[in-house]
């Protein structure tokens, strides 16, 4: 299961890396942004660790970069 799953990663890697113009651009922002947040959200569960010793800033940074890197790997794929 989880090889399957790193082939879909790869492959949506691989993807992106393929895009016309600047939209590789936004949506390679956009993943690394999303990567980002969920390694906050990781380092917050299983570690206990949040930015700054912060819960308010750690939740906020989670979905700052959720939602920012959702738009962003959406605007680099639609072409918008």
């Amino acid at each position: 299961m989880i090889e399957a799953l790193l082939r879909k990663m790869i492959k949506s890697g691989d993807l992106v890396v393929h895009l016309p113009g600047g939209r590789t651009v936004q949506a390679g922002d956009g993943a690394v942004a999303f990567m980002a947040s969920d390694a906050i959200l990781s380092f917050e569960l299983f570690k206990g660790a949040g930015l700054l010793g912060s819960p308010r800033l750690t939740a906020w940074a989670i979905w700052f970069l959720y939602w920012g890197g959702q738009v962003g790997i959406c605007w680099g794929m639609l072409g918008a």
